[in-house]
């Protein structure tokens, strides 16, 4: 975002982090970024991102945990924020999507991803992370993701305003950079196995 300020001067940013449905009328928000199973009536709303998460940790534990099975004794962390969806998101989806057998109950439970996200980057354990989440603490080697399998859920990030008001050349401005920095996460994706989370229902 500092990027963005620093290209658009001319447009004052101001930034509402809240898990409810924003209100453009009432909430004079001229954008949101919405995540969830996109049933988005009466906006313009376009999908960013294929959601899909796989197993980070650090680098230091990534070399005593270098094959799926070994994930059995590792402290397994658990994003709950993804308990909303229909379909099987978490650890036991992907343990049945990677072929390996072991006990996922385990292990700290937080309600936000980047909390999760925090955990691992710090040593705590392994998160089944979601990769646009992540991508910068991948790129900077603070997480690895070692293993292929990645489960795609069913819900996904959305830029969302009110209809027309996509061609505002402010708003036109900041989807345009929405679009542009996403595209860095996609080339985590090469290479592995992506399996959708609805094949385990």
């Amino acid at each position: 975002m500092y990027d963005f300020a620093q290209a658009h001067k001319e447009i004052e940013l101001r930034f509402l982090a809240t898990l409810r449905i924003v209100n453009f009328d009432r909430d004079e928000v001229d954008v949101a970024i919405r995540f969830g199973l996109g049933q988005d009536k009466d906006v313009y709303s376009r999908p960013l991102i294929e959601e899909w998460m796989t197993p980070m940790m650090t680098p230091e534990m990534a070399e005593e945990c270098d094959t799926p099975e070994k994930l059995a004794q590792a402290t397994l962390i658990h994003d709950d924020s993804i308990s909303f969806f229909k379909g099987p998101t978490g650890w036991a989806a992907w343990c049945k999507a990677a072929g390996v057998a072991i006990d996922t109950s385990h292990g700290p439970r937080f309600s936000q991803a980047d909390h999760a996200i925090d955990a691992a980057t710090a040593g705590a354990g392994v998160v089944l992370g979601r990769v646009s989440l992540a991508t910068r603490a991948l790129e900077a080697g603070r997480l690895v993701a070692p293993f292929a399998v990645g489960l795609i859920s069913e819900a996904q990030f959305r830029f969302i305003c009110p209809k027309g008001h996509e061609k505002r050349p402010h708003i036109a401005a900041f989807e345009a950079w929405v679009l542009d920095e996403i595209q860095t996460s996609g080339k985590f994706a090469k290479g592995r196995q992506l399996v959708h989370a609805g094949e385990f229902l």
